[in-house]
């Protein structure tokens, strides 16, 4: 996955969510995925000093109608 993602310029998060797209579209038949994922974004110094949980989730949509490469 390492490698992959280094030759594809992508970090081995995008490397698993696409392999996770193309095998979640191979059993449904769906040609426009969505797939929720957490996203925690602590950038800031006034959230630093923050204790608990950060989380939002964010849908990411994965149209399939024209059969991209796995690298797209």
């Amino acid at each position: 996955v390492r490698s992959l993602a280094r030759e594809l310029r992508a970090t081995p998060f995008m490397v698993l969510l696409a392999a996770f797209r193309v095998a979640l579209a191979r059993v449904t038949g769906e040609g426009d995925l969505l797939i929720g994922t957490p996203l925690t974004l602590r950038d800031g110094p006034a959230l630093a000093r923050v204790v608990g949980c950060l989380v939002n989730p964010v849908v990411l949509r994965t149209p399939l109608a024209d059969l991209p490469t796995f690298a797209e």
